[in-house]
């Protein structure tokens, strides 16, 4: 399982298979974290938050016209 974080900021992650205790860590802007245990596991889950001090993941639009939007996305992808 490969966590990968494009937020523009650094990330706190938890993630836990099967009901298990869950495991932490950190991911700096456009790192990831490689967590093969994870590979070929059932009912994995994974949560992020931005590190202290924001409390939310932020996006800054210095300017913005008509019909632009802001995205956040949550992928799960296969290989």
């Amino acid at each position: 399982m490969i966590l990968v974080n494009q937020t523009r900021q650094p990330v706190a992650y938890w993630i836990s298979a099967n009901g298990g205790s869950p495991e932490c860590g950190h991911i700096d802007v456009n790192g990831i974290a490689d967590l093969p245990k994870y590979d070929h596991q059932t009912n994995v889950y994974v949560g992020f938050k931005p590190i202290l001090p924001k409390q939310a993941i932020t996006i800054n639009c210095a300017e913005t016209g008509k019909g632009e939007e802001v995205e956040l996305v949550l992928v799960v992808q296969g290989k």
